[in-house]
This record gives structure tokens, C-alpha cells and sequence, in this order.
């Protein structure tokens, strides 16, 4: 069921990126293929890290707290690493990989310890954070202290809202351990 709710919860969130950004920056659509694809592999591997959940954080509104806790977190070292001056050049490239990829890998590592305590969950969690670094969050090393930062950010913010409250709504649907039909 997580896995389900995720890929509607990734497919939900690049729809809004794609609407966002024609209407903020220009039209992208061209990439609607390729990039619904990686959202339902990012929202897969999101919804596989929100099933091991303990059921009173997966029904509303607490999941949706939960969801956008877990995306936030798994970004926010990028944003603090990159807005504190690590840029995209040359030279500073393996740093600027090593600290966006590594930081989301480590946090998603981190949430998927702490709710389920094995390795396997740990890698599911470091999955989750690296598609995150990719996929919505692949342009902060690169518009970091620049005019776009905050477009950027406001971006973020609404694919991430969205996808957080599509991913429980979802999960509860799909009959998930918060859902009513099972509470």
C-alpha cells in the first residue's frame, strides 16, 4: 500500500511541478515522460519509508506532518550546505555531489533507522533521500545565493506540500494502517 500511495503521491507532486513552473519560470512539458517516471520511482521509495510508519502517524492529519517532516529533512542539509557557499563549479564538484547526495542519503538513512531499526530500512531510507536529491531537489547546488534561490525554495515547498497530503490521503484509501476502515 505505501508503495502505491507514494507513486500517486510522486506522480501528484511532478504534475504540480510541471503546472508551477510553466506558469512561474516556462513551459517544461517535454520532460513530462521521462520525469513521471522518476516521480513514481521517488514517490515509490518514499511511500515504501511512510508504510513503516507506526499507525497513528500515517492517518491525517498526522501524516501529512509526517510526509513533509521526512521531505524537508532530507533536503534541508543540501539547502544549509549549499546556501552557505559551496557551489557548482569545476573543481568544488565531487564536494558539491558528495554533500547534496550524501547529506539526503544520510538523513533517509537516519528517518529509516529510527522507525524501523534494520539495515534494509536504512537503505530504503537512503534510497528515498537520494531520488529526493535528485529529483526535486537536483537544481539547489546550482541556484543556491542566486536571485532564483527563492523561487526555488517556494517551489519546493508546493511540491512538497502536495505531496504531502496526497500521500496519506492515498495510503488511507488504499485501506493503510491509519486509514478508517482499519482504525
Amino acid at each position: 500500500m505505501g508503495t502505491r500511495a507514494g507513486i500517486a503521491s510522486g506522480l501528484a507532486a511532478f504534475g504540480t511541478f510541471l503546472v508551477v513552473h510553466s506558469l512561474w519560470i516556462t513551459p517544461i512539458w517535454h520532460i513530462a515522460p521521462v520525469g513521471a517516471l522518476f516521480a513514481a520511482a521517488i514517490g515509490a521509495a518514499v511511500g515504501k519509508v511512510y508504510e513503516g510508519l507506526p499507525p497513528r502517524l500515517t492517518g491525517l492529519p498526522w501524516g501529512v506532518g509526517a510526509a513533509f517532516a521526512g521531505g524537508a529533512a532530507s533536503l534541508a542539509p543540501a539547502i544549509v550546505l549549499a546556501e552557505s557557499g559551496l557551489r557548482a563549479g569545476v573543481a568544488a564538484l565531487p564536494v558539491v555531489v558528495a554533500s547534496h547526495f550524501g547529506s539526503a542519503m544520510l538523513v533517509g538513512a537516519t528517518v529509516g533507522v529510527l522507525i524501523r531499526k534494520t539495515r534494509r530500512f536504512a537503505g530504503t531510507g537512503a534510497l528515498a533521500g537520494l531520488l529526493l536529491a535528485a529529483g526535486p531537489g537536483h537544481n539547489i547546488p546550482v541556484v543556491a545565493s542566486t536571485a532564483a534561490a527563492r523561487l526555488e525554495m517556494s517551489i519546493l515547498l508546493v511540491v512538497l506540500a502536495v505531496a504531502s497530503v496526497v500521500l496519506p490521503v492515498s495510503y488511507s484509501l488504499l485501506g493503510g494502517a491509519g486509514s478508517a476502515s482499519r482504525s
